[in-house]
């Protein structure tokens, strides 16, 4: 014959407040009582025999509601025993995971065997106090459960810190600071460091991958010390917008101003981060593109044909000023210059300058003019 068990777990007598002023409080051992009785009743009408009334037809719908509930609680309350019992620093992070998963599946089964015992109790004779008593369980139950939850998850938190840290490359090195969990750790020393690195950020003196990364994991790496230190942020758009803003190059700056979908609204820093985590992606890979052997573009000055060292215009060259005015114009025609302003690709009828010989007020240069030799103003024509 299926008989009811006794729970394993009483409750302390600690009074219960109750909703109506006009009873007295119930407390754990009357609640213990009243699930005895429940437990007792069930033997009764199973004895008895009687198949006609609606408690016996219930009870025997569900003739084990109160022990599978009781056996859950019983088991919760052993998970918690076994789990602060044991040394939390020896645990690995695999072993704490498993045990969160094992104390969210015996709270759903309390939960489940809960309502049903519950949904059995409405029909018996008894049924607000047996409800009553099953949901004073049940609420104790959930405390012990949020105990549980809580202290493995600080446990998961603590032992995830080495493995989710950034990689190096992403790491800023003036971020490279002991755990906050560390004992004995000046945690104001520490804040004002923070502090310290946000307000003598450097500017970005060029588009540079590795400096937008830098200013990012920075800024970012100080809010996470913050956090950790129990400093809200919530309320510092404002400034970090403003202090990451006035660092960034004059292209990169443009293109944040360009984004921003209101002119007038403050952004938050959750858009600029993602908008610099954007920016040197976009530079990795304009990066990746680019071959590494590209000449870069300049402009190289020409060198005098006659000297072949100096970079003068061969109007004030000194092998040239030496010449005679015909050695002069055989230069000139065999370099193909311009009569008239000594450059290439056009001839003297073709000029466009508007200056002519100083001394003849003809189309061709002072220096080959055939006559009296120019003075020393005439030969800077």
């Amino acid at each position: 014959m299926c008989r009811f068990q006794r729970p394993s777990c009483r409750f302390p007598s600690i009074p219960i407040q109750s909703n109506k002023k006009d009873k007295p409080p119930v407390v754990w051992f009357e609640i213990n009582d009243c699930l005895d009785t429940t437990q007792s009743q069930y033997l009764i009408y199973k004895n008895s025999r009687i198949k006609t009334t609606p408690n016996t037809q219930v009870f025997q719908k569900h003739p084990m509601a109160l022990n599978e509930f009781n056996s859950a609680t019983d088991n919760l309350s052993q998970f918690e025993t076994r789990i602060t019992s044991s040394c939390a620093s020896d645990a690995s992070l695999v072993l704490l995971k498993a045990q969160l998963d094992e104390v969210r599946i015996l709270w759903d089964k309390i939960a489940q065997e809960s309502h049903r015992c519950k949904r059995a109790l409405k029909q018996s004779e008894s049924s607000a106090l047996g409800i009553q008593a099953v949901q004073a369980k049940y609420e104790y139950c959930y405390l012990v459960y949020e105990r549980c939850a809580t202290m493995l998850t600080e446990q998961i938190e603590k032992a995830s810190v080495p493995s989710t840290a950034p990689a190096p490359a992403f790491q800023s090195r003036v971020c490279s600071l002991p755990s906050v969990e560390t004992k004995g750790l000046d945690k104001r020393r520490l804040v004002n460091s923070q502090l310290k690195i946000l307000s003598n950020l450097s500017p970005l003196a060029q588009e540079s991958v590795s400096a937008l990364k830098e200013l990012q994991s920075t800024i970012q790496g100080c809010l996470t010390t913050l956090e950790h230190c129990s400093i809200s942020t919530e309320n510092w758009d404002c400034l970090l917008v403003f202090l990451c803003s006035s660092k960034l190059p004059r292209l990169t700056l443009s293109l944040w101003e360009h984004s921003l979908q209101s002119k007038t609204d403050i952004p938050t820093w959750r858009e600029m981060n993602t908008f610099l985590i954007h920016r040197y992606q976009t530079l990795e890979a304009i990066e990746f593109f680019q071959p590494s052997h590209e000449a870069k573009v300049g402009i190289k000055a020409q060198t005098c044909k006659l000297c072949s060292k100096e970079t003068h215009p061969i109007r004030f060259c000194p092998r040239f000023l030496q010449k005679s005015v015909n050695e002069r114009a055989a230069v000139i025609k065999q370099q193909k210059l311009c009569f008239n302003c000594f450059a290439r690709g056009h001839q003297w009828k073709n000029c466009k300058s508007v200056h002519n010989c100083l001394t003849c007020k003809k189309r061709h240069n002072t220096l080959l003019h055939r006559g009296a030799p120019p003075s020393g103003s005439q030969l800077q024509a």
